[in-house]
């Protein structure tokens, strides 16, 4: 046999190996998800970061975010496997809200409320949150205008994280006022005694796989596992904590999400 044959020997034999290890993990991936699923033996552990704040818990729910720590998944939804009650209808711009335009109808003004879980509505169908039930009472009398009041809240944010998801995806939507609603969030306790403005997360190309990873059950099981491993046992005293957002830092992500809408009128 020449060399051009054993070397093409060789070559294929190491692709077919390739193929061979491929179509192994995706049958015991396809067999694993198939008898989670039927089982009904996923997992939602705490995380680690965030300990009074599970969103992180919920990969099938929300995508990880390199600045925004989380945000929710769009169009979906939540009405199952999720560690508040109810049934949350998740737009495609990741928002509890109707389906609305991007760019602002002409004639329309447009009221978008930033907020946590307060404004986002537990337990409370979509018509019943302050948002809505504000814009129902502001088209009561129509004048020239139709007022489009839009939940832009996602649970468990900071006025950190708000400020930087105002900035990074609420400005696009042309809002005339924005209403602010933060304050429960700052206080808990801050994640490894790391303030929000200080926490870091990894490369988003890694939070994306895990986000894609996130979809299924086999994945969250696995990580089920793995962290359940590594839960923290004791929470020191509230003395001890250091809160996600200190005061000051309220005070002033309050004035800085007033400046950056006040710069965009």
């Amino acid at each position: 046999m020449s060399k051009d044959s054993q070397s093409q020997t060789k070559t294929f034999k190491f692709w077919q190996n390739i193929l061979l290890g491929l179509l192994s993990i995706s049958i015991f991936f396809l067999i694993g998800e198939a008898v989670i699923r039927i089982s009904g033996a996923g997992s939602n552990p705490k995380n680690l970061h965030f300990l009074l704040n599970p969103e992180l818990s919920y990969p099938q729910f929300y995508l990880k975010d390199r600045t925004l720590f989380w945000k929710f998944r769009p169009n979906q939804v939540i009405q199952s496997n999720f560690f508040i009650e109810g049934v949350y209808q998740i737009n495609s711009y990741g928002l509890r809200d109707l389906e609305f335009s991007k760019e602002k109808p002409a004639g329309t003004f447009r009221v978008m409320c930033l907020g946590n879980s307060c404004t986002f509505g537990w337990r409370v169908k979509l018509e019943e949150t302050y948002p809505k039930q504000l814009e129902k009472l502001l088209n009561t009398d129509l004048d020239y205008k139709k007022y489009e009041v839009i939940n832009a809240a996602v649970t468990g944010y900071s006025s950190f994280q708000g400020k930087r998801f105002l900035r990074e995806q609420i400005l696009k939507y042309k809002p005339d006022i924005i209403t602010v609603c933060y304050g429960w969030n700052d206080l808990l306790p801050a994640a490894f005694g790391i303030e929000d403005k200080n926490q870091k997360m990894a490369p988003q190309i890694f939070l994306d796989i895990q986000n894609l990873l996130g979809q299924t059950e086999l994945y969250r099981f696995i990580r089920g596992l793995i962290l359940s491993r590594f839960q923290v046992k004791k929470i020191g005293s509230s003395s001890e904590m250091l809160p996600r957002v200190s005061p000051e830092d309220f005070a002033n992500n309050l004035l800085e999400i007033a400046l950056i809408a006040s710069q965009k009128n």
